[in-house]
C-alpha cells in the first residue's frame, strides 16, 4: 500500500513538473518578442500579419497579469505563448529551416538504392512535388512589398500545406522502398535455409542405411557388421 502511494505520488509530482510554470512561460514570451522582431526585419512583407498575431498573443497575455492563483495564471501565459507555435506564424517562422528538410529528404531519396523498377514512378512524383512546393515557399521567402494581413495568411498557410503534403509524400516513398528491401530479404532467408534443410535432409537419407552384401539386411548407417549374419560391413 506504501508502494503504492509514492507511486501515486511521484505521478502527480511528475505531471506537475511537465506542466507550465510562471516562470518558464515568462522566459518564453521574452523569447517570442525578440523572435516577432527578428521576423518583421527578415520578412517586411509580412509586417502586418506578424503585427496582428502579436496583438492577439499580447490581450491574453495581459489577461493572465490578473490571474492570482499560479496554475491557472500559467495556463493563460502558456495561451498566449502558444500563438507562436501555430497556424501561419509557425509556418512563416520555420519556413526556411522547413524548406532545408525537404530539400534534404529529396537528396535522400535520389541517392538510394531502388529494388524495383516499379517506384520510378513514385519517386519520380514524390520529387516533383518537392520542388514544386520548394519554389513556392521560397517565393514566399522573398517576396517584395507588403502583403495585406489576409494575403499573408492565405499565402503562408498554402505554403505550409505544400511543405508538409511534399514532405509526406516522400516520406511515404522511401518507408515502402525500404519495406520492400526487407521483405525481399526476409525472402532470400527463408530460401536459403530452405534450400539448406532439404540439402541435410537428403544427406541424411543417402547415409541413413547399409545393405549387407551377403544375406540383404538393411543396417543402420554406421555399422561395422551385419546384425543379421554377422558379416563385417564396408562403407562405401
Amino acid at each position: 500500500m506504501k508502494k503504492l502511494a509514492i507511486s501515486f505520488l511521484s505521478i502527480f509530482l511528475f505531471a506537475i513538473s511537465c506542466g507550465p510554470s510562471v516562470e518558464g512561460e515568462q522566459k518564453d514570451w521574452e523569447k517570442n518578442k525578440s523572435m516577432v522582431s527578428k521576423l518583421k526585419n527578415d520578412f517586411p512583407a509580412y509586417t502586418q500579419l506578424i503585427d496582428y498575431k502579436f496583438t492577439e498573443a499580447q490581450k491574453v497575455w495581459e489577461a493572465s497579469t490578473s490571474i492570482s492563483e499560479e496554475e491557472a495564471k500559467a495556463d493563460k501565459m502558456n495561451e498566449a505563448n502558444n500563438y507562436f507555435d501555430t497556424g501561419s506564424l509557425k509556418v512563416l517562422k520555420n519556413l526556411q529551416s522547413d524548406i532545408d528538410e525537404l530539400k534534404r529528404a529529396k537528396e535522400q531519396i535520389l541517392k538510394m538504392s531502388i529494388p524495383d523498377v516499379s517506384f520510378n514512378t513514385s519517386i519520380n512524383n514524390a520529387v516533383g512535388e518537392a520542388n514544386s512546393a520548394i519554389d513556392l515557399a521560397e517565393e514566399a521567402l522573398y517576396v517584395s512589398g507588403e502583403l495585406s494581413m489576409q494575403e499573408a495568411e492565405n499565402k503562408l498557410n498554402r505554403v505550409g500545406t505544400k511543405l508538409n503534403d511534399a514532405t509526406k509524400y516522400i516520406d511515404d516513398v522511401m518507408e515502402s522502398i525500404e519495406s520492400f528491401i526487407k521483405d525481399q530479404e526476409s525472402k532470400n532467408t527463408t530460401t536459403t535455409t530452405t534450400q539448406e534443410n532439404t540439402g541435410n535432409n537428403e544427406t541424411t537419407q543417402q547415409a541413413a542405411d547399409i545393405k549387407c552384401e551377403y544375406c540383404g539386411t538393411v543396417n543402420p548407417a554406421g555399422s561395422t557388421k551385419c546384425k543379421s549374419c554377422g558379416a563385417p560391413i564396408t562403407s562405401k
